[in-house]
């Protein structure tokens, strides 16, 4: 909220958007992580009460591995880079020497992220969640605030920007293995073992497919925008994008702290506290995507100006109610994976994909960057259905969704109406929110009522004493 409007300021909206594009290139290349960051957490947490010699080997097997996997990588990022950024990215011209500069500092990056991966799943898998959040959160501070400073004091030059965008992410994974070994705790001499880094591999080859896949269904329709309508329209679309994605931090929070539990579950364990866990999520997220829905249009005229609101507003509004389809999916999604059917969530994204890819073009022909965000909407969905189909959750579950996703809805039909007013948007978000309130308060389970109770009698006790 700070720093991209300060970003569109000093470096323009056709930087933005390029740059925009090689952050997300380069994160397609975490997909060489294997599946190992997520197996680590999934061994070290089924390991908790063993030896920490056990779990040091976990740890140095899955790093040795991805140490060798993302130098492939690196190798593989210079030549691929070249090539995508010369002849498919449409930019301007003036540009394309800074990014081919920029080509070998992202491909330090690469080893940086594989290894990274593995540091960051052994402390989610001794569930010290307290640090694993407060890490990330301060390396994307880090990671936004330094390339910030850097164009303001060098200016908007892309290779500076890049090059100090990827030291501060060889920071951060400097931190992350800190992190590990004193939490693990790794104490003696690394050790690798091939029959563990084969255990390892064996769990993480179909989240490799998961994580090859998975990156082109999310990056897909920002690929597609920048190439077919160039930089502008990417930047119109990405920020509304990112901004409502960020209600993806509940749902990914609460599914990072499910998956260490879910590993270690039985399967009408796992089941239970994922059915509640559904629930739960939806009574808190429905009622902030339906004010998100009512205030995106206003915010981003303040935030930034109202031709930009104008021009991406309706992608925001469009995108969040997929923000909470594809987060109620995450429950699913890491129980499959965790109770040892990750085969099946890779199944689904090989199935979405060639679909997706067709109806992502015909959208964007048809309804531009506005059609491509409901194209993404009907990918989420299906993903959805696939995921709950496959976990068997109850048929009941969706009964209690439903009047969520109906509201939501509505809301997305009342602010197509309304238009410009924004006096009664407000007036009739503020109805449309107040019911949605009511429908989370009585379908939410009780722990997370008695959570919500004991917040607002503490509140209350405060404000008395003052």
């Amino acid at each position: 909220m700070i720093t991209v409007p300060l970003y569109l300021d000093k470096i323009g909206e056709l930087r933005y958007g390029v740059l925009a594009i090689v952050w997300l290139f380069l994160g397609y290349f975490g997909v060489l992580d294997m599946g190992l960051g997520r197996a680590t957490t999934n061994q070290i947490a089924k390991l908790r009460k063993s030896t920490v010699l056990e779990r040091e080997n976990v740890f140095w097997s899955a790093f040795t591995a991805n140490t060798i996997l993302g130098v492939v990588g690196g190798i593989l990022f210079w030549i691929v880079g070249r090539y995508f950024f010369s002849n498919v990215f449409t930019m301007p011209k003036e540009l394309l020497p800074e990014i081919l500069a920029s080509v070998p500092w992202l491909a330090i990056t690469v080893p940086i992220m594989t290894t990274s991966a593995v540091s960051r799943g052994a402390v989610a898998g001794m569930e010290y969640f307290g640090v694993l959040n407060v890490l990330q959160v301060s390396g994307t501070i880090l990671f936004q605030v330094v390339t910030l400073i850097v164009a303001y004091w060098h200016g908007a030059d892309l290779e500076w920007l890049i090059a100090s965008g990827v030291l501060s992410r060889i920071l951060i994974g400097a931190i992350y293995f800190e992190a590990a070994r004193q939490l693990v705790p790794l104490q003696g001499k690394p050790t690798c073992n091939k029959t563990r880094i084969r255990a390892l591999l064996s769990f993480g080859g179909w989240i490799t497919v998961t994580n090859l896949i998975s990156p082109i269904l999310v990056a897909l329709d920002r690929f597609v925008i920048g190439t077919l309508k160039g930089a502008q329209a990417l930047t119109y679309y990405t920020i509304p994008f990112n901004l409502v994605s960020r209600f993806s931090i509940l749902p990914g929070s609460l599914s990072q702290a499910l998956f260490p539990r879910f590993s270690a579950y039985s399967s009408a364990e796992a089941k239970d506290i994922a059915i509640r866990s559904v629930i739960g999520l939806a009574a808190v997220t429905t009622p902030l995507v339906v004010v998100g829905i009512v205030i995106i249009k206003p915010f981003l005229s303040v935030w930034i100006n109202p031709e930009f609101a104008e021009a991406s507003a309706p992608v925001g509004e469009a995108v969040l109610f997929g923000v909470w389809i594809n987060s109620l999916a995450f429950v699913p999604f890491g129980m499959l994976q965790a109770q040892g059917k990750p085969q099946l969530v890779a199944l689904f994204h090989l199935v979405e994909l060639v679909p997706f890819c067709l109806v992502l073009w015909i959208a964007l022909k048809l309804g531009g960057i506005y059609g491509a965000a409901w194209a993404w909407i009907l990918r989420v969905s299906g993903d959805a259905v696939l995921l709950f189909l496959a976990a068997r959750f109850p048929k009941k579950l969706f009964g209690i969704l439903l009047p969520g996703a109906l509201l939501i809805g509505l809301t997305e039909i009342v602010v197509c109406f309304l238009g410009d007013s924004y006096f009664m948007r407000l007036l009739v978000g503020a109805g449309l929110v107040s019911f949605t309130l009511i429908w989370a308060w009585l379908v939410s389970p009780d722990l997370l009522r008695g959570y919500a109770l004991s917040l607002l009698s503490s509140f209350s006790v405060c404000r008395f004493r003052r």
